[in-house]
């Protein structure tokens, strides 16, 4: 950012904005002994070569706290970080590698204790690992300048590319199709030396790592919170809750390790592991068939004009549409959405698209008193990002319901209830008729 001018109340002058971050940052204004709440501003930004002026109400400030709230590296922090780590077991997300996770816990069947414990381990440290590895990509993106979120990575098509092979690999490996050969130095690394080429371990904790990658494109509750504070904060607050994250996410592989009793249920290996396997193996190749339509989503260009919805309850979104908006004195509920964020697709068919939802929506919408606007960040696109960053957020799925006084904002849970967004509607002043 190069220069941010305040204006609209005369007789006062606003410092020089003070900035926090890199790429996407938060620009504060000092303003002391002034009650703001509720004035019309104009923020004229000047980033060459881009150059912009917009017309803003001032909110109570609200968002910036909980934004700014969301920072640092505290025992409550991971403890945040820990509960949303293991909640993303339970999300929709994870359905894509649903058979990376079967298939560990099924290949342990009949093992002894010793083996459950360290395959479970091994699991356990590939989960870790990925979100270390997320976390200095994040770090490293940052410190460039670049727009940094939750899921970014399923932006980019060479990502998508490689992890389409990955499960390529993986099916194959299942139906014992495909032995890949591991260098005797990489196998003293991982202290297989003397070993087979196809231990376990280690195809445990490739598992890990491929799971927990493909199952990161959505937030959950506590997740986003958690980001917040780790994309806000320093390089070890970074560090700190991604690895926080990742214990959270890898609970579950470190109970078992620690009570391998727990998978006692599973019968003892025999002809019905083969048909299994191929079981998961074709669910492998569905996540493949996925991740394909993503790729080529990702890969096509840009929709003409600003359609991104053939839904005509819905408008593409834009900082423009939104003002004009709420200029006009109508409410705005806007849902930032991607196609590989499969929690915002639950979302919608399960609440958005459903009664009462769906009735109060479109009535509302067709007498102009809420205005829809879905934004789609299945590419890349900093306005989209800058929008959630001015939230305190950096991952979807994202709601929120702005009224037209702007006094207020409502922001949504990742996880949509009908009872919530009727809620935020009544809250905006929008009931059902």
């Amino acid at each position: 950012l190069a220069e941010l001018f305040v204006e609209g109340i005369s007789d006062v002058a606003f410092k020089a904005p003070v900035a926090e971050g890199r790429g996407l940052f938060l620009a504060a204004v000092p303003a002391e002994g002034l009650d703001l709440a509720g004035k019309r501003l104009t923020l004229t930004v000047s980033a060459p070569p881009e150059f912009g002026e917009f017309d803003v109400t001032v909110s109570d400030g609200k968002a910036a706290s909980a934004a700014g709230q969301a920072t640092g590296l505290s025992v409550t922090m991971i403890m945040v970080a820990l509960l949303g780590g293991l909640i993303l077991n339970l999300m929709p997300c994870v359905l894509p590698v649903l058979a990376l996770k079967l298939s560990s816990v099924l290949s342990a069947a009949g093992a002894p204790r010793r083996v459950l414990r360290l395959r479970f381990l091994a699991g356990a440290a590939g989960i870790v690992t990925s979100f270390m590895l997320l976390a200095a990509g994040l770090a490293m993106l940052r410190f460039a300048g670049g727009t940094v979120g939750w899921g970014i990575q399923f932006q980019n098509p060479l990502f998508l590319s490689v992890m389409i092979v990955m499960l390529g690999v993986f099916a194959l490996s299942l139906l014992d199709r495909l032995i890949i050969p591991v260098p005797r130095f990489a196998q003293s690394l991982t202290g297989l030396a003397g070993g087979t080429n196809s231990s376990p371990y280690r195809g445990d904790f490739l598992a890990g790592m491929l799971a927990t990658i493909l199952a990161t494109p959505c937030s959950a509750p506590f997740v986003g919170t958690a980001v917040a504070a780790a994309l806000s904060g320093s390089t070890a607050t970074l560090f700190g809750i991604f690895l926080a994250l990742g214990i959270g996410l890898a609970t579950p592989w470190l109970l078992v390790a620690v009570q391998p009793s727990l998978v006692a249920f599973l019968p003892r290996p025999g002809p019905w592991m083969a048909w299994m396997k191929r079981g998961l193996a074709l669910l492998l190749a569905g996540t493949m068939i996925w991740l394909g339509g993503i790729l080529a989503e990702v890969l096509s260009p840009a929709p003409a004009g600003d359609s991104v919805s053939a839904d005509a309850l819905w408008q593409p979104w834009s900082r423009k549409a939104m003002a004009d908006g709420l200029a006009a004195g109508t409410p705005v509920l806007v849902d930032v959405t991607a196609d590989w964020c499969v929690t915002c697709k639950a979302n919608k068919a399960l609440v958005l698209d459903r009664a009462p939802v769906a009735a109060t929506l479109s009535g509302a919408a067709d007498d102009g008193r809420l205005l829809l606007l879905r934004a789609d960040w299945t590419r890349p696109d900093d306005a989209i990002a800058a929008f959630l960053a001015s939230y305190g957020r950096f991952g979807i799925p994202f709601n929120i319901v702005i009224p037209a006084d702007e006094t207020d904002v409502f922001i949504l849970p990742e996880i949509l209830t009908s009872g919530s967004v009727m809620q935020a509607l009544e809250n905006a002043g929008v009931t059902a008729k």
